[in-house]
């Protein structure tokens, strides 16, 4: 109960910080500077957010463990770095920036089985959404670690162990898109669209 409770917060606070996310992206991306202020904040609720997701629910699958793990070792790393711009902390905050992105994932998790007239509509949406949101993170990633890490100012041990948590964390995106891949129901649609044609033809009938 506790752990649908921190989803569906987590997703109303996801939701409130996309805008400043979105700055984000583009003052890492196109400026080349990490706004530190934004960072600080935005970095701390994302990690707490993905600690609490780990304490209340502990008994988890272990791609997702590894994943809110890796989140906090990931954080800390940018705090010791201060958020400079050329060092792995872009590439992280980058890849935080466009996870908060999907939030409609989260609140996806809240709602399961429970009986919510639109949770398929939300799990074929979230789902689409997830999977814009992580095709464009990982080609960005992917455009740092070819054309940046030579300049980053990281140790090329740090440099190798940040792309191996990376993979991981890309294994409990694929993990979980699988999943909302599997709640696919066509029959609903079908179903919708069915009533929507009867009562199209109910109506040009009267």
């Amino acid at each position: 109960m506790r752990y649908i409770q921190v989803n569906y917060m987590k997703s109303l606070f996801l939701m409130l910080a996309s805008p400043s996310v979105l700055y984000m992206i583009y003052s890492i991306c196109l400026i080349s500077n990490v706004p530190y202020t934004s960072c600080v904040i935005m970095g701390g609720l994302y990690a707490a957010l993905d600690m609490s997701a780990l304490v209340y629910n502990p008994v988890c699958h272990r791609s997702t463990y590894v994943h809110h793990i890796s989140v906090q070792f990931l954080y800390f790393y940018c705090v010791y770095y201060n958020w400079v711009f050329h060092s792995l902390a872009s590439t992280i905050s980058l890849y935080a920036c466009f996870s908060t992105l999907s939030y409609l994932v989260n609140y996806r998790l809240s709602i399961r089985e429970s009986n919510n007239e639109y949770e398929q509509i939300i799990n074929d949406i979230s789902l689409l959404i997830y999977c814009a949101n992580s095709i464009f993170n990982w080609v960005v990633q992917l455009y740092f670690i070819i054309f940046y890490f030579n300049i980053f100012i990281d140790h090329w041990c740090f440099k190798t162990l940040y792309v191996f948590s990376i993979f991981m964390i890309i294994n409990d995106d694929i993990f979980l898109m699988k999943y909302l891949y599997k709640n696919i129901s066509l029959e609903y649609y079908n179903g919708f669209f069915e009533n929507w044609r009867r009562h199209s033809l109910l109506t040009t009938n009267k």
